[in-house]
């Protein structure tokens, strides 16, 4: 059976409501007289709405949907919304919320009779460290649930040996098993492989004669899209495709030019926008907004990931998106991110890209290496870079139809269900343990 049972304590019209909801925000939702997504009330409460269903991220396989405690061998899904310091309030002083006080007590009662299990999915987000590690597990702890029947869902390429460096640190035995789930490589190539099933873009890129090299898009700017921008854009803006609002800056720049005093005068001679193809770019984001033809008109992509200065080491759907699109990439993020992606089964590009700045721990020489490549790559011309491209296209092929084979069926999803119904392990990676590749041969 691949199925599991999810159990939801609150129900309305028929619809389960996320788990450990705050009074506040629950009160609400029963008040009003429609079901309200997720994203009504973030708008309507801010950080303080902390709590969501995405039904631990499984997309194509029916699940069992339950309010029944009597039930057998439950799993009570608890899914953080947003960052976790606003649902993990384990010490601070502030009035946000620990989700942990919010599990009814009869759940709590029933999972330490084995009657069930909680698992707390945040494999959509990472912001894994010692803060989230032991506010997990002080929550457990605190509440006298038992480790052994909760199940952790996170999304960290350097999940385990975080882990075990937090638990030889702090002399930890007990703690929850723990799954590495890299949420949005699921969720992109099912998204991808239902967009364009009916589509051919292997010829199409394979046959195109591109105008621009490079491909960079920008929401927030983050202090390392800053620091990108204020050194590339002025060399590649002719060669490139390139979105930023200069209004969406975010609150540490100030401290950031203390450290970096060249780079104000820089970013503040760059234009006040540049427009990709949206114009609205602070509300462009997820995967609904993505412009394939964008892909079609460049070939390498400059992928500002979510972190680079900031320990923390998640994948999130930018990088799919080239892959799929037969973009080989630099990452402007965290280290070793290629090489777990090799790891699972995905080739890179060293063909065309020196890659050795994956391998770069300190930040800064890690993003000068990225800029110094940048530009040696811009000084080729465009139609080296379509030769050197077309010449290895079977690696871009390989990433595309990895990705395809994970789209097209529920092989992921089905393991990721075993290994929450058998928990008989500590730690599970996946998609390293399910090997979808196998040598070249995709299975």
């Amino acid at each position: 059976m691949d199925n599991i049972v999810l159990l939801y304590d609150k129900w309305k019209f028929n619809k389960p409501i996320p788990n450990c909801i705050k009074p506040e925000i629950l009160s609400h939702i029963f008040v009003t007289d429609r079901l309200i997504d997720s994203f009504e009330l973030e708008n309507k409460f801010g950080n303080q709405h902390s709590s969501w269903i995405s039904n631990l991220g499984i997309k194509d396989i029916k699940l069992e949907i339950t309010d029944n405690i009597e039930s057998e061998n439950w799993v009570y899904p608890i899914e953080p919304w947003g960052h976790l310091m606003y649902s993990l309030n384990i010490e601070a002083t502030d009035d946000f919320c620990n989700f942990f006080d919010l599990i009814p007590s009869n759940i709590i009662k029933k999972v330490n009779q084995n009657k069930g299990k909680i698992v707390i999915n945040y494999s959509h987000e990472g912001w894994v460290g010692d803060w989230l590690l032991k506010g997990m597990y002080l929550g457990i702890k605190n509440a006298g649930i038992k480790f052994e029947n909760v199940i952790l869902i996170l999304n960290d390429y350097n999940l385990e040996q975080k882990l075990l460096s937090f638990k030889e640190r702090f002399n930890i035995t007990e703690y929850p098993s723990v799954i590495n789930y890299s949420f949005y490589l699921t969720a992109s190539s099912k998204h991808f492989f239902n967009k364009h099933i009916n589509k051919d873009l292997y010829n199409t890129h394979y046959k195109l004669q591109k105008p621009f090299k490079f491909l960079c898009l920008n929401r927030r700017l983050d202090l390392h899209r800053v620091k990108l921008l204020s050194e590339i854009f002025n060399k590649i803006q002719y060669d490139s495709i390139i979105s930023f609002d200069k209004t969406l800056v975010t609150n540490e720049l100030s401290n950031f030019y203390k450290k970096h005093s060249d780079l104000k005068e820089k970013f503040e001679a760059l234009p006040a926008k540049s427009i990709a193809d949206r114009e609205d770019i602070a509300n462009t984001n997820g995967y609904y907004h993505e412009n394939e033809n964008l892909f079609l008109e460049s070939y390498i992509s400059l992928v500002t990931e979510t972190s680079f200065y900031i320990d923390n080491d998640f994948i999130s759907e930018k990088i799919w998106k080239p892959i799929f699109q037969y973009h080989p990439f630099i990452v402007i993020g965290r280290p070793h991110m290629l090489k777990y992606l090799k790891e699972i089964g995905f080739k890179t590009f060293d063909f065309l890209i020196d890659e050795t700045y994956d391998t770069i721990e300190d930040n800064d020489i890690r993003m000068d290496v990225i800029i110094n490549e940048i530009d040696r790559l811009n000084k080729l011309s465009i139609y080296e870079i379509d030769d050197i491209i077309k010449d290895n296209f079977h690696i871009l092929k390989h990433n595309h139809q990895l990705m395809i084979d994970i789209g097209k069926n529920n092989q992921v999803e089905k393991y990721l269900i075993e290994k929450i119904k058998h928990n008989n392990y500590r730690y599970s990676d996946i998609f390293k343990e399910l090997k979808i590749h196998k040598n070249d041969n995709i299975i």
